[in-house]
C-alpha cells in the first residue's frame, strides 16, 4: 500500500503539470494567431488607402 500513494502523487502532479503546459501553449497559439492576423490586417488598411 505505501507504494501506491507516491505514484498517485505523481500521477496528479504530472497531470497538473500536463495542463499548465497545454495552457501555455494554447496562450501562446492564441496570441501567435492574433499577431498573425493583425500583420494581414495591416497591408490591407495601407493598400485601401
Amino acid at each position: 500500500m505505501p507504494a501506491v500513494i507516491p505514484y498517485i502523487h505523481h500521477c496528479c502532479v504530472s497531470s497538473i503539470s500536463l495542463l499548465a503546459i497545454c495552457n501555455i501553449s494554447y496562450m501562446d497559439i492564441e496570441i501567435m494567431t492574433s499577431n498573425i492576423n493583425n500583420r494581414i490586417k495591416l497591408p490591407t488598411k495601407t493598400m485601401t488607402k
